[in-house]
């Protein structure tokens, strides 16, 4: 790239889909592919972040036994 000119920005994935859909199937294989590329990186001697975000709507749910936060 020129001097001056931005860096794209990190790509970000989204995961949605209705219950039993694979989602945290999906999550658990992109964590381990990812942790076992980031260790190879690492020992390569590379600067390796990783940031894995999840939230989910159980805990205000009306099903909660502790009601909605």
């Amino acid at each position: 790239m020129a001097a001056g000119t931005a860096l794209p920005p990190p790509p970000v994935t989204l995961v949605h889909g209705v219950f039993g859909a694979g989602k945290s199937y999906l999550l658990a294989a992109i964590a381990l592919f990812v942790t076992r590329t980031a260790t190879m990186f690492a020992a390569a001697g590379a600067d390796v972040k990783v940031l894995i975000a999840s939230s989910t709507n159980v805990a205000g749910a009306s099903t909660s036994p502790h009601g909605p936060h």
